[in-house]
């Protein structure tokens, strides 16, 4: 092979090298020239809870309907909003559940840090009145 052939190939594994990295589940997910700073936001969410993990989850979550989350900031630092909508939410190690039930209306404590390994998860939960009013919307910008 002729050294420009060589200079070639070896431009195109480098180029091939930066793409399947920054395509890979572990590599950075912040913009380019940012620096990571590890900043936990809490929500409080207001919902409906659908379902309680299956016991011999590895990962235990809950599903719920929740109201729509105005201020939630994206990967980005950006707010974006978030509307209701029913999603699972990953549970803390060792939340206890055993004051709710499926059909409750829930308070969520939610932390979201998108330098973590897991971005979010549900830290602490308390079941709602019955009579409280839940409002389920787009978000408002």
């Amino acid at each position: 092979m002729s050294p420009r052939g060589l200079l070639a190939t070896l431009s195109l594994l480098g180029l091939l090298v930066l793409v399947t990295l920054g395509g890979c589940p572990g590599a950075s997910r912040e913009p380019a020239g940012e620096t990571a700073a590890s900043e936990v936001r809490v929500y409080p969410v207001r919902g409906v809870l659908r379902s309680l993990p299956a016991p011999e989850s590895e990962r235990p979550e809950i599903l719920v309907r929740h109201e729509a989350i105005d201020d939630f900031v994206g990967i980005n630092g950006e707010v974006v909003g978030m509307d209701s909508m029913s999603m699972p939410f990953p549970l803390a190690p060792g939340l206890d559940l055993s004051g709710v039930a499926p059909g409750d209306k829930v308070l969520l404590r939610l932390e979201v840090d998108w330098a973590a390994d897991e971005p979010a998860r549900v830290t602490a939960i308390e079941r709602l009145d019955p009579e409280s009013e839940l409002e389920f919307r787009a978000a408002r910008p």
